[in-house]
This record gives C-alpha cells, structure tokens and sequence, in this order.
C-alpha cells in the first residue's frame, strides 16, 4: 500500500538528492588538475627554454674563452730571439723539431760560429754547411738584424733562415794557394777557398764547388743548371785551351772560357 507524500517531503528528499550528488563529485578538483597541468606544462616548456639559452650561452661562452685563449698562447719560444726569452728547458734551446716547428731541442756541444762537423750539434740554432764545406752552429734569425754577421740566409728546402758565421778564405782563381782538396770559387763575396768537386769541363753542376779547381760553373739558370767551363784571364785574354776563344768575365780580371 503506498503512502502519499507531501509536498515539502517532496522538496527535501530532492535537496538531499542533490546534495548527496555535490559530495560525490567536487567539480574544482578537476579544474585545479587541470589548471595545474597546464601550470606544469608551461613550466616545463620554460625551464626548457631557460636550458636551452644557458646551453646557448655557456657555448658562447666556451668558444668566446678558446678564442682569447689561442690569442694569448704563445709559442713555446721564439729561434731568433735571445737565450733569455728562450723559456726552455735546462740543457735545451729554441729551435726547430724534425717536422720542422718550433720546440725546445737538446743542446749539443757547440756554440755560435763554432766547428760542428763532428755531429755533436749546437747550443743556439743548428748546425749548417756554408757553400765553402765548412760546417758551424748557426744562430736563427728572420732579418739581417738579428745577426752579428749582418747577414741572415734562408735554410734551402725550409722555412727558416740562420745567419751566416761561414769563414771565407780569399783567394786568386788563377794562383790557388787553397788548402788541399779546395780550390778557389766566385761565391758571395768573391773569390774564396771552398771543398773542391770532381766536374770536369763539360759536366753539369749546380754550384761552382761542383767543378774540378780551375774551373766554374757557368750558365746557370735560376734553380737549374750550368757546366763546367776553365777559368781564364780577361786581360789579356789567356789561360784556354784556344787562344782565340772569348774569356766572359766573371769579375773585372777573371772569367770562363767559352769553349767546353
């Protein structure tokens, strides 16, 4: 049998209804999740970008570093200049390595100007053969300034110079007084006494010293080659094999026959 109910029992059964549905689902909760993922999500996209510029600036700042870095290291030392800028190692000098770069390089026994035909090296640049066949610990230099002798040459084949500490003994082409196994050839600074070669007239060479004494290297071209031509008197015009062939000056006295 039912039971009529009455109007205001009506009422409040359906506000206990409604109000029994409110507990069971608070709909702040789901927009605080959500506005808080959303919160996390930008965030995360910040701290993301933040990284990323300190990524940026820390490169900026690593490269920016390397570059003052390779602007402010030097050398290790520099060939040319004096021993106390050297910043080598006890019992070393500023030279050159075997790959032809700058390094600190055992000392050897000798020093500037002094004989190193012995192989035991030098104490300041390296040891090197003048065109005479003489052999001297050389100090490096990259203008005539940097030598006592006033005179810095470039090493053939490198990139480097020495001075010039040859010692030259003069002499006359045509009255050799050279000491045995030298003969007498126009090199830098004229005439002088110079470890003699084996040419013979007619033979190719590359230097005077190439040739027999008494004789010159004549023809040469830049880098190539001349032969090998007898010396002789330019005033009067004597010393070849035919008496009419041209003596070509060499200097004001001597020259080259022109026959072979």
């Amino acid at each position: 049998m039912l039971r009529r109910i009455s109007p205001f029992k009506s009422m409040l059964l359906a506000w206990a209804v409604v109000a029994a549905l409110a507990a069971c689902q608070d709909p702040a909760e789901p927009a605080a999740a959500t506005d808080a993922a959303a919160s996390g999500d930008g965030a995360a996209s910040s701290d993301a970008a933040a990284l990323t510029d300190a990524a940026a600036s820390g490169d900026t700042k690593a490269d920016s570093g390397a570059d003052a870095k390779a602007d402010t290291v030097k050398a290790p030392c520099k060939p040319w200049e004096q021993p106390a800028d050297w910043n080598c190692p006890p019992d070393t000098h500023c030279g050159y390595d075997d790959t032809d770069k700058i390094a600190c390089v055992a000392n050897g026994a000798h020093g500037a100007a002094e004989d190193c035909s012995d192989g035991k090296g030098c104490t300041i640049g390296m040891c090197v053969t003048a065109q005479n066949g003489s052999q001297a610990c050389a100090p490096h230099c990259t203008t005539d300034g940097h030598c006592d002798s006033g005179s810095c040459n470039k090493i053939v084949g490198k990139t480097y110079s020495t001075c010039d500490v040859a010692k030259y003994t003069s002499c006359n082409p045509m009255a050799s007084k050279c000491p045995a196994n030298q003969g007498c050839y126009l090199l830098t600074g004229g005439f002088v006494c110079a470890n003699a070669g084996t040419g013979v007239s007619g033979d190719k060479c590359t230097s005077s010293p190439d040739c027999s004494p008494g004789l010159t290297c004549a023809g040469m071209s830049a880098g190539g080659t001349g032969l090998c031509r007898k010396l002789c008197n330019v005033t009067p015009p004597t010393g070849c094999v035919d008496v009419t062939t041209p003596c070509s000056k060499l200097s004001a006295t001597v020259g080259y026959c022109e026959e072979i």
